[in-house]
């Protein structure tokens, strides 16, 4: 089941594309990290419940290592999974490592070749409510003109007020 490579891809996309870079390449080894602690402690036990056990605080623990930013929650889900699957052997494991990598190659890539993701600097409603003031005004200025009248609309400083004549 190839899960890791939609993970991959997605996961590491950031604003920039040394961001998005930095961030696979953490996001490979926790997930990484994860499949081989969770292949090694299952190889060893030969019991799931108990492979859990070991494999999962280790996760846990390495996950929260400081240089790992936020992406070491990957290694403990991906332990979780890969004991859910249930396939410990060498190729379902290159396997799996080898979706991240196609992943996470497809993520940068699309995040180099399309424009990468901007964030808003405001919120949706307030951009959308600057937009609709600005084409009010515009609307009221046009019709103001084309009646000859003046606009009583203020221009935002005390005591002034805007005049259109036509």
């Amino acid at each position: 089941m190839p899960l890791m490579a939609p993970w991959a891809a997605v996961a590491p996309v950031q604003g920039t594309v040394y961001r998005s870079v930095h961030t696979a390449l953490q996001l490979f080894l926790m997930i990484t990290a994860g499949t081989l602690l969770a292949a090694g402690a299952a190889l060893l036990t030969d019991n799931t419940m108990t492979a859990m056990i070991i494999a999962l605080p280790i996760a846990v623990l390495l996950g929260n290592w400081a240089p790992i930013d936020g992406q070491g929650l990957y290694a403990p889900s991906t332990a979780l999974f890969v004991l859910a699957y249930g396939s410990y052997s060498l190729v379902p494991v290159g396997h799996r490592l080898l979706e991240t990598a196609v992943g996470a190659a497809v993520g940068i890539a699309v995040n180099a070749f399309v424009l990468p993701p901007v964030p808003a600097r405001q919120p949706a409603g307030v951009r959308a409510a600057a937009r609709l003031r600005a084409l009010t005004a515009a609307a009221e200025r046009r019709h103001c003109r084309r009646l000859g009248r003046v606009s009583r609309r203020s221009s935002g400083i005390p005591g002034r007020k805007l005049l259109w004549a036509g």
